[in-house]
């Protein structure tokens, strides 16, 4: 369902099971250490579910799976990876609003300097986490809104309320590479 966005038009989430958007073979994701960073702008209307999930199958299992975004038990905002000894490491973030408004998200990963959270242009949260496991040669698939059949057959980290998502997301983007503090905060004034 489309609404009105943050700019122009965004995408709505029912909360359904078969509410998602999914895109295969992302680069970023199919590289182990390959720096990569998440935008978007989010208008949840439940702070639960899953944000962004990352799979080697197309319903949401597969030999890596796991959120990369989405809500912990208490309404937090968590971002995560899985490291290369199959490790999840987490932050969390705040708990949003569910206000009308809407919320710039952007989680970046580097080698360097790890997994970082950044809410509305600040920076909330980071951890040391120097490695990333990539699918490699099997395919991946990053699918918004929901974890599929991954919501069980995954493990979640932090992310203890898996489930679809509630809400609209706008202006979603990937890169295969740490979007700089000057990224973030053009991205955001836009």
């Amino acid at each position: 369902l489309i609404i009105s966005g943050h700019k122009n038009q965004a995408i709505s989430f029912s909360g359904a099971s078969t509410s998602y958007y999914q895109v295969s073979n992302v680069a970023s994701f199919g590289t182990t250490n390959q720096s990569f960073s998440i935008s978007f702008w989010i208008q949840p209307q439940i702070l639960s579910g899953t944000i962004v999930h990352l799979s080697t199958s197309s319903q949401g299992t597969g030999s890596e799976c796991f959120p990369l975004l989405g809500f912990a038990s208490n309404g937090s905002l968590i971002a995560q990876v899985l490291t290369k000894n199959n490790t999840i490491v987490a932050v969390t973030g705040p708990i949003l609003s569910l206000s009308s408004s809407w919320t710039a998200i952007v989680l970046t990963w580097s080698e360097i300097n790890g997994l970082k959270l950044y809410v509305n242009n600040a920076l909330v949260s980071s951890m040391t986490a120097s490695t990333f496991l990539a699918s490699e040669t099997t395919s991946n698939y990053l699918t918004l809104g929901n974890c599929l059949n991954g919501c069980s057959g995954c493990s979640n980290g932090t992310i203890n309320a898996a489930g679809p998502f509630t809400g609209g997301i706008d202006d979603w983007r990937i890169y295969s590479r740490e979007l700089s503090s000057n990224d973030i905060c053009t991205l955001y004034s836009n």
